[in-house]
């Protein structure tokens, strides 16, 4: 059994010791005269399981364990605030903010590291609590809120210091979500060290799914195909992601009634505090599926972050995009190609020759000959240019010198003046791969098998580790003009020659391992 440990690189409580009332701004108010309550909290990371082994685990960085605070917001049976803290200005509030690190590590393969426990409430005005709620790296100082209320918060997937926001992790049990830790008699004592030896169990989870690309063969794929006339492969330049959602659920939303069947796989894992499956934010803002891929830098064995995104619709899953450039296998260096009516050509300008091919018997320019009449001729390639559309093809339009002429049709010795613009704007769009440059797509496979249609087969959930392996690629895949561009959703080709070969695992974070075939 493999087993390693990650999240939360050690953090540790900073234990508030109850007070006699006056001595701090923040009494807490006891429930007898003289006495002081204390409640004390142990922190765990949910660990979870691969689809392939059940104890494939992966370590996190320090970037992604790192934690700086918790806030524990309180309630009783009925989900109603159960305001715990009497300030001395305002409102009673049912949250406690503070500092924390974990110390002691885990030696259970389901769980990441664990805080000593020690005491975060001291002292009660009103009736215990009977529910907590727990969130890391996240700031709240509002009004008390109820269950219902923090079950609407969202959050972005990382605080304003740049730390990974955590949260109690929701699972199903007896035909119920389990949203909240559970406060009862005993973890409630007269004394810190009473407290401390039965404390309240918390797990929680990481809001952000990840994502890491591999490649096979790092120095390019032989396509086993020719370009402009050259043996090519195709070298995997940078990736980045689609798609992603900005806003996450910081509660787990699930519905208890999902069944395997429907999901795909065993979705709900109570054993170890943990569901994997969950329904998304699905808040479409206009520049959701719009990207820039000169703004795609990351190398290859980078990892990139998302929140979760479970939406069905396949336009709108989370997907990899996957810049890479088609390059002359024996020098590497970039072979540009251009396709135009089913037609391979060696690049740009040759594209614009064979358009201006088409052209030269039935369009002319004219300018006057001094005597009289007038001179023609032929549209040349130089009075053409290409011009990137919202996809991948290329449209055409008069050059700068050619903008300047006064053109005409022929037909038969009759020269009928015309709008270059509009007659140009009627030719097939082509492809051209400037520079080589192409990119390929991949959607983001979560656990369900591949094929299946099921819910789950596709979508990222949270604290989940998606490695996606590109291990071949086939075709020439969607052609780049400008690498500037704004694509309002990636695009295969119309004849859809291209796939990527992947393979994917997801760990735990749980590991998700994908195998890719670019341009499939």
């Amino acid at each position: 059994m493999k087993t390693s440990r990650i999240l939360l690189s050690l953090l540790a409580l900073a234990t508030i010791v109850g007070c006699s009332e006056g001595n701090d701004e923040n009494q807490v108010v006891n429930p007898n005269e003289g006495d002081v309550s204390y409640l004390a909290v142990k922190l765990k990371a949910a660990g979870d399981l691969s689809r392939a082994e059940d104890s494939d685990f992966e370590e996190g960085s320090d970037a992604e364990n790192a934690v700086e605070n918790a806030v524990f917001f309180f309630f009783d049976a009925d989900g109603n605030p159960a305001n715990v803290i009497k300030p001395l200005t305002g409102p009673n509030v049912n949250y406690y903010s503070t500092e924390l690190t974990f110390t002691t590590e885990s030696s259970d393969a389901n769980i990441e590291e664990v805080a000593d426990p020690v005491v975060v409430i001291s002292g009660y005005k009103e009736a215990v609590p009977t529910q907590m709620f727990t969130i890391l790296n996240y700031t709240y100082d509002g009004a008390p809120l109820t269950l219902n209320q923090v079950r609407g918060l969202q959050s972005d997937i990382k605080s304003t210091s740049g730390k990974f926001v955590m949260a109690t992790s929701v699972y199903a049990e007896d035909s119920e979500d389990v949203v909240t830790s559970t406060i009862s008699g005993v973890n409630v004592a007269n004394s810190e060290s009473a407290a401390s030896a039965s404390p309240v169990v918390v797990h929680v989870e990481r809001l952000a799914s990840k994502v890491t690309l591999t490649v096979a063969e790092p120095d390019g794929f032989d396509l086993a195909a020719q370009a402009a006339e050259k043996d090519v492969k195709v070298k995997v330049l940078n990736w980045g992601l689609v798609s992603t959602q900005d806003k996450t659920k910081i509660v787990k939303d699930i519905e208890p009634t999902w069944t395997d069947g429907a999901i795909g796989f065993a979705w709900n894992d109570p054993t170890h505090y943990r569901s994997y499956w969950a329904t998304s934010v699905n808040d479409w803002g206009p520049d959701f599926n719009k990207f820039k891929l000169n703004e795609m830098l990351s190398e290859p064995a980078d990892s990139e972050y998302c929140g979760e995104n479970t939406y069905a619709v396949a336009a709108d899953r989370t997907k990899v995009v996957v810049i890479a450039q088609l390059q002359d296998k024996s020098t590497s260096a970039s072979v540009e190609l251009a396709k135009w009516l089913g037609v391979q050509y060696a690049g740009e300008d040759a594209l614009l020759q064979a358009v201006a091919g088409t052209l030269a018997s039935t369009i002319f320019s004219g300018v006057d000959d001094g005597v009289g009449g007038t001179t023609y001729t032929s549209i040349s390639k130089d009075d053409i240019k290409c011009v990137a559309t919202a996809g991948y093809t290329v449209t055409f339009a008069p050059s700068a010198a050619g903008a300047t002429k006064v053109w005409s049709s022929k037909s038969g010795a009759t020269y009928t003046t015309i709008n270059i613009a509009t007659e140009l704007a009627k030719i097939a769009p082509a492809q051209v791969y400037k520079n080589g440059k192409t990119y390929y797509t991949v959607d983001v496979r979560h656990l369900a098998p591949e094929g299946s249609g099921n819910d789950g087969e596709f979508g990222v959930v949270r604290n989940h580790s998606y490695k996606i392996k590109i291990t071949n690629i086939v075709g020439f895949g969607t052609p780049i003009y400008n690498m500037e561009q704004e694509i309002v959703n990636p695009e295969d080709p119309a004849d859809h020659e291209s796939y990527i070969a992947s393979e994917v695992k997801i760990l735990a974070w749980r590991l998700v391992n994908q195998n890719a075939v670019l341009g499939e």
